[in-house]
């Protein structure tokens, strides 16, 4: 069966024929609609991107690619044919062969292929410097391994962002090129800044430990006499006595087991409770400050108690069993042991122990030199604390300044590679 022949076909693969030598024809599309021809949005805006840069080295004398000169010479043609696409149309004659076999001579609108070609070849340069790509290429990668090597990433960036629009063709060296160098040294960039930031973190850190470590060293001269003040002042008040007590009660195994099962029945009743049922405890704050400390906080009533026994009572065996000290094997068991009165009689004495301790301390803190020492000696404990911190966060920073350091230094090695 005969192919119907399609005369808006036929024409286009004229034209497109005869741009070929003209105009990168993968980048030439031709639209057909009833209406007749009309270039394609993507060839429209990329001439139209070829002016633009072409008007601007106007202003700014810059020189630019072959490959885009050449879009905006003959690309501009192209517009202006479209533009006035009657002016160059004619009606060409024909021979189609019918269904039945017949040769017969047909007349079909056709592009003026002589006009058109006339308009394309004695279409004038643009009036600017041009340059063959291969030779741009080449001076970019001279100058940009220059800046590379020197180090100076800022103007190397400001370059490639500067020239990388003058390559427009995505299958041209140029494009390749500043793509691909464009990326790595955006990326090379980043992580610069990120190693100053770092550099500049170091440096305080160091700056921070070794004034840290002076006035560590001046309380540690000063602390054997607060010590021996602290030590006199809790001897007088009898605050030492209590402190004794306290130390011997924690060492109780009854009493150690009976804090262990309260704070971590407690903590995992809260996340079993927000996973499972996907709502907030109305006693979670009370049960945070038990979790806490047990022995000191103050909201310890009867009817929170009763409520911790319910737990306990209730879910203690499924919060606890996992865990290695926990030898209890039932529920009564368990609630013998939390409201065995011996238990809660030291309980209630470790709590009744704290109170007290506190009302001698604040007592003893109305003494200036009391006050004095007590707060050298927290001082020396907190600033100890600090350094340790600060010391691990200056190694952190440290070993992330050597990675970082090591990938800014295979990313310049990318780059050379790439410029060579």
């Amino acid at each position: 069966m005969a192919t119907k022949f399609d005369s808006k076909e036929y024409a286009k693969s004229r034209f497109l024929n005869l741009c070929e030598k003209y105009f990168p024809i993968d980048y030439l599309k031709l639209n057909i609609s009833r209406k007749g021809f009309k270039l394609g949005e993507n060839t429209i805006t990329l001439i139209e991107e070829a002016q633009k840069i072409v008007n601007e080295a106007e202003i700014t004398h810059d020189v630019i690619p072959r490959s885009t000169a050449d879009i905006f010479r003959y690309g501009t043609v192209l517009l202006e044919i479209f533009n006035d696409l009657s002016n160059y149309q004619t009606i060409s004659q024909i021979k189609s062969r019918s269904r039945r076999g017949y040769r017969k001579q047909i007349e079909v609108i056709d592009f003026d292929q002589r006009k058109i070609e006339y308009a394309l070849k004695k279409s004038p340069s643009p009036s600017i410097k041009t340059e063959k790509d291969e030779k741009m290429i080449s001076s970019f990668k001279k100058e940009f391994l220059t800046l590379l090597e020197e180090h100076n990433f800022s103007q190397l960036q400001n370059n490639i962002k500067k020239n990388q629009k003058l390559f427009i063709l995505d299958e041209t060296e140029g494009f390749k090129l500043f793509h691909s160098l464009s990326r790595l040294i955006n990326n090379l960039f980043e992580k610069i800044n990120e190693r100053k930031v770092i550099t500049k973190q170091i440096e305080e850190n160091k700056s921070k430990i070794e004034k840290l470590h002076d006035r560590i060293l001046e309380l540690q001269q000063l602390q054997p006499q607060f010590q021996m003040k602290i030590k006199n002042q809790r001897e007088i008040s009898g605050f030492n006595q209590l402190l004794a007590e306290k130390e011997q009660l924690l060492n109780d195994s009854n009493l150690s087991l009976f804090l262990k099962i309260l704070t971590t029945s407690l903590e995992r009743y809260i996340k079993m409770v927000e996973r499972r049922e996907n709502r907030k405890l109305e006693q979670r704050d009370a049960f945070l400050g038990l979790i806490l400390d047990p022995a000191r906080y103050p909201g310890l009533d009867e009817p929170l108690w009763r409520e911790i026994v319910f737990i306990l009572e209730n879910h203690g065996i499924e919060l606890l069993s996992s865990k290695s000290w926990f030898n209890f094997s039932n529920s009564d068991e368990l609630r013998q042991f939390i409201v065995n009165k011996e238990n809660l009689f030291k309980f209630s004495r470790l709590r009744k122990l704290e109170e007290e301790m506190l009302e001698k301390e604040d007592s003893m803190m109305k003494n200036d030199e009391y006050r004095y020492a007590y707060n050298l000696q927290s001082e020396l404990k907190t600033s100890q604390n600090l350094l340790e911190n600060l010391e691990k966060n200056f190694r952190e920073l440290n070993t992330l300044h050597k990675e970082i350091s090591k990938e800014i230094s295979e990313e310049e090695q990318k780059a050379i590679s790439i410029l060579h």
